[in-house]
């Protein structure tokens, strides 16, 4: 048997948003951290770059215009 072999397979753990908010209102994730949990998994998220701001505000001026009186268009 290799030293590999004897290793126990690392088991993930799949976080609840109750669990998520926990962890951020005990100090555990830091406030500051882009951080999003998405299937359960904590994702750090990579920080908003002036081609991603350009692609968003075109695409909003698009459906602004495209939707003129039909819908309210919000960025977040």
């Amino acid at each position: 048997m290799t030293a590999e072999a004897a290793l126990p397979v690392p088991r993930r753990h799949r976080f609840t948003v109750e669990e998520y908010e926990g962890m951020a209102e005990h100090g555990l994730l830091p406030p500051d951290e882009r951080l999003e949990l998405i299937a359960g998994e904590v994702i750090l998220m990579s920080p908003i770059g002036w081609r991603h701001a350009r692609c968003v505000n075109n695409l909003n001026a698009l459906l602004v215009q495209a939707l003129s009186g039909q819908a309210v268009i919000s960025v977040q």
